[in-house]
């Protein structure tokens, strides 16, 4: 049900570690997704090639005890969108199980940031945590760029780095503007 509550999950999956379902099954991994208005079920993901367990997602949610962990945001090829995996791990009496994930589309937030106005010229941009473009409103800049390698704007890329919210001066076009900062506590965004 968590795929249908929500236009923004693309899929949810459980992911047992490998034998852990049976031993003639080294994988496990059902995985229910959107496409379109339809709801499917794959088992596709549970093959040598895809190797789940090897994932980053996979391995972040096996590292923690409690609670969920997100993955930077990655662009999918497959799907030709950004998204960001959240992974909660399984954990019983016998120990570590696997992880359950989420699968959430960027879009809506990326659409969003890139629309923002703030006054005549101003704009709002959103930051991974390591400072790569999650939404912009130059969409080249979107997923391939980083903060800190633009020269205009490496002073800023230092005060966000050195504190949680704030304000730095950034000179574009010979102008000079006050830009803003917050960082998410959830994501570090």
């Amino acid at each position: 049900e968590l795929v249908t509550m929500n236009q923004n999950t693309l899929g949810s999956g459980l992911w047992l570690e490998p034998n852990k379902f049976s031993p003639e099954d080294y994988y496990f991994g059902p995985y229910v997704y959107r496409e379109g208005d339809s709801i499917l079920y794959t088992e596709d993901y549970e093959t040598e090639d895809y190797d789940y367990p090897s994932t980053d997602w996979y391995l972040a949610g096996k590292a923690i005890k409690e609670g969920s962990v997100w993955t930077s945001p990655y662009f999918d090829e497959t799907t030709g969108i950004t998204m960001i995996t959240t992974s909660l791990p399984i954990i019983s009496s016998g120990g570590f199980q696997g992880v359950v994930t989420a699968d959430y589309d960027l879009s809506t937030i990326q659409e969003r940031i890139g629309d923002v106005q703030l006054g005549e010229t101003g704009y709002a941009f959103l930051l991974d945590q390591e400072g790569l473009y999650i939404a912009h409103e130059d969409e080249e800049k979107v997923m391939k760029v980083n903060i800190s390698v633009e020269e205009e704007m490496k002073g800023l890329a230092v005060k966000i780095s050195e504190a949680p919210y704030g304000k730095a001066p950034v000179a574009l076009d010979e102008k000079d503007f006050d830009a803003y900062y917050l960082t998410l506590a959830s994501t570090g965004w």
